[in-house]
């Protein structure tokens, strides 16, 4: 794989941008003034990680002290990569022993932050080169976890640029696409890197792609000179959909729509393929590169084998893993397909994080963790993986920062594992009281768990009162209070709450943002206590087209709308999941729809009183105008079992809805399923299916 992956060109947009960044560089040493500060921005695959990591070996060699970090997307202990990162790489330029607060485990994240700008302020000759993950320069994110991680990073980011700006410490900045610029900051010289590539000398050159040769001159037959535009990543994903037999066709209209277009095809293809499926859910796990004979262990040891197998592994090791700092990793593109599946019931999550924990422990040498950027890498690795693979003796006894203890408790959590998960956060808060997630993650499982909910309001409260912009810390706190009852006590805070909210991205996706993450689980809960009004002032912030075109803002705004219908009413007769627009177009039940029958009336209905007699509520269709009206109906248990065509009541309850039609002489009902999959049934819904006073 090495003398495959060795031969393989460089892309000429990265070279010209190693000459880019040097350049003012070597300038700036000749001449001073303000520092270089470059912003290196470009797609997945155009040579970003490959740039910094040719700066860092070509500024050494001119007797810079480069200081490369490349921490991992937004797992928990992301932005503990990026300072240790850092810390190992400046000890290793001469930084005395004030870092060793960074591996503390007694130290909170401002003391390991301040200890690391302070040595960056006493280091001579050093250049900053920061890798930023692109989920930390994405639009907002969708759990309080990635939330926090990203405002921890940025946090970080912000305070190494400010300072390298003061003391004229040149940096070179890496980003896929956008990321909120420090505002004080002047803005940098940006540099764009193209995706493009030498593709047809690539395609054409047999020994790059060893068993795949030819499918690689397959491709190179397919698309032209479209390889010229193409990086190596996308040509690496289309070679191999080719090499496991997918349609010419469906390649060759994928390289023109880029690399999402290819990933998508290579997710379908892996549904079909077990054998695919597993391995790349396998890798996946692996977040920096690992030597290519262990990967070759890792998926001998965890993939259910079956015809195909081997040339599936031959396809992923000569296309789809890249070499990188001595080893081989899936590019994060590839990582980040959800389709390959985290959940594979192929694969033991658990057990593939805990033998990657075993393996990097039993080939990582004995040595400060500061040692060199690569041994600190490996520790931190090896940690996390221990974390996710429950290893909690290993962790207790060996992390030297909370966020690794939190990594083991949401694992647990994962895993269903409550309790352990709880008992494992308490434990980071005895460390440190004002840990800001270990605080909000108690309070969650004690609610979780329905122990102490007094204390668990007040650490919401705390965690919304430290971090008033984290939406799901506000949230949570506000649907605590709705829980226990405190009403206008919740829209008063969910009030407040409006104007505290990070508002740094564009309108639209602002909107759309808290309407997801904000708006949405606190109107749900108000729904829950039968809470109307409320619920509707939530959700009147939420623009008309996002309720319209999001499915769960859809489904929310449906039941609100079915629920003040019920209380009009005093009373509903149509399932949620009936688009309220649409409900008097009935009927809705596809049999009662093709009996191949004119129908004399239809009636939407919800069962009351089952029994000997059996008391039905229905409600008559609104004509030219008309209000609609609630009416009863009794019927003998024999005449309800005629006209529903059934033997027995034994799967029919009160309170599930039906349709009734009636066709001259024949009068027929039939009932709703009691839950439709995606169907949310609330609590406080059931207020209305109760016989009204």
């Amino acid at each position: 794989m090495s003398d495959v992956q060795a031969s393989r060109p460089r892309l000429p947009s990265a070279t010209e941008a190693i000459h880019r960044v040097l350049d003012p560089i070597d300038r700036w040493q000749r001449a001073g003034g303000e520092a270089p500060a470059i912003w290196l921005h470009g797609p997945p695959g155009a040579g970003k990680t490959t740039i910094l990591h040719a700066l860092r070996r070509e500024l050494a060699q001119r007797s810079f002290a480069p200081l490369l970090a490349s921490p991992p997307e937004l797992d928990l202990d992301a932005p503990l990569h990026l300072t240790v990162q850092l810390a190992s790489d400046m000890r290793s330029h001469g930084a005395n022993g004030a870092l060793d607060v960074v591996v503390d485990p007694e130290a909170d994240d401002g003391a390991k932050e301040e200890a690391l700008l302070a040595e960056l302020r006493k280091l001579d000759r050093g250049v900053l080169l920061l890798n930023v993950p692109f989920s930390w320069s994405a639009r907002p994110h969708d759990s309080g976890e990635r939330f926090a991680v990203r405002e921890r990073g940025d946090a970080l980011l912000s305070s190494l640029l400010v300072l390298a700006t003061e003391q004229r410490i040149p940096f070179v900045l890496a980003t896929r696409g956008h990321w909120r610029w420090p505002e004080d900051l002047p803005w940098p010289r940006r540099i764009k890197v193209r995706p493009e590539s030498e593709g047809a000398v690539l395609l054409r050159d047999a020994a790059s792609w060893g068993a795949l040769a030819r499918s690689a001159e397959c491709l190179d037959s397919l698309i032209g000179r479209r390889a010229e535009e193409m990086s190596p990543l996308e040509l690496r994903v289309a070679v191999a959909l080719l090499a496991l037999s997918y349609s010419d066709s469906d390649v060759r209209a994928a390289c023109f729509g880029g690399l999402h277009a290819l990933l998508r095809l290579l997710a379908e293809e892996a549904e079909h393929r077990g054998t695919l499926r597993a391995a790349l859910s396998v890798l996946a796990r692996v977040r920096f590169p690992l030597d290519a004979k262990l990967v070759g262990e890792l998926l001998a040891t965890h993939l259910p084998g079956g015809a195909g197998s081997a040339w599936e592994q031959q396809v992923i090791e000569d296309a789809l893993l890249f070499e990188q700092e001595g080893g081989v990793v899936l590019h994060p593109s590839i990582r980040s397909v959800h389709d390959f599946g985290a959940d594979d019931e192929a694969t033991d999550d658990v057990q593939v994080h805990a033998w990657l924990a075993d393996v990097l422990a039993s080939s990582t040498a004995e040595a400060p963790i500061l040692a060199s950027r690569e041994h600190a890498i490996r520790k931190l690795e090896r940690l996390y993986q221990a974390a996710r693979g429950l290893q909690r003796d290993v962790i207790l006894d060996q992390a030297f920062d909370n966020h690794q203890i939190c990594t083991l408790a949401r694992a647990y959590s994962l895993a269903g594992k409550k309790q352990e998960a709880l008992g494992l956060y308490e434990t980071v808060l005895t460390r440190n009281p004002r840990h800001r997630y270990a605080r909000a993650y108690v309070a969650y499982h004690l609610e979780q768990l329905g122990k102490a909910p007094l204390r668990a309001e007040t650490l919401f409260k705390d965690s919304r009162d430290d971090e008033p912009t984290n939406p799901w810390w506000a949230r949570r706190y506000i649907c605590c209070l709705i829980r226990r009852g405190r009403l206008a006590g919740a829209r008063e805070e969910w009030l407040k709450a409006l104007g505290k909210l990070s508002d740094d991205e564009g309108e639209d996706d602002r909107e759309e943002w808290l309407a997801r993450n904000f708006h949405l689980g606190i109107a749900r809960q108000f729904l829950s206590r039968g809470a109307i009004e409320p619920a509707r002032e939530v959700l009147m912030q939420v623009p008309a087209r996002m309720r319209s075109r999001n499915a769960e803002l859809a489904e929310i705004w449906n039941q609100l709308l079915h629920m003040e219908e019920s209380e009009r009413l005093g009373g509903a007769v149509f399932p949620l999941f009936v688009p309220f627009p649409e409900r008097w177009n009935g009927p809705h039940i596809d049999e009662l729809r093709t009996d191949g029958k004119s129908l004399d009336a239809w009636y939407p209905g919800r069962i009351v009183t089952l029994g000997e007699r059996v008391v039905l509520q229905l409600a008559e269709p609104p004509l030219d105008g008309t209000e609609t009206r609630l009416f009863r109906s009794v019927m003998t248990r024999e005449a309800f079992l005629e006209c529903t065509r059934r033997r027995s009541l034994e799967l029919v309850s009160e309170g599930q809805f039906f349709e009734a039609v009636v066709a001259g002489d024949d009068t027929r009902i039939e009932l709703h399923p009691v839950r439709r999959r995606g169907l949310r049934v609330s609590v406080g819904f059931l207020r209305y299916l109760e016989e009204p006073e």
